[in-house]
């Protein structure tokens, strides 16, 4: 059986024209599109921060960061009550 399927694609490769593929004018139009599409413009540089904002986006990256310490300590020990006995 494989023998038979690999003549069939050897007579099915011969049969193929070696000759390249003529292009149109299409579709070099569209490839020419697809090109343009794909670039995008130069990101915006960001406005620097005022010192009053340095300071918030800190203080929040605290609290964040304090909050999920607090967190992965009760993940590590769930038994450990925070009532003083």
């Amino acid at each position: 059986m494989a023998k038979k399927a690999r003549k069939k694609a050897k007579a099915k490769k011969r049969k193929k024209s070696t000759a390249p593929a003529r292009k149109t004018r299409k579709s070099a139009v569209r490839r020419k599109a697809a090109k343009k599409v794909a670039r995008r413009k130069p990101a915006a540089k960001a406005k620097p921060k005022s010192v009053v904002g340095r300071i918030v986006g800190a203080a929040e990256a605290v609290v964040e960061t304090l909050s999920e310490a607090e967190q992965l300590h009760h993940k590590m020990e769930p038994h450990v009550s925070r009532d003083p006995e």
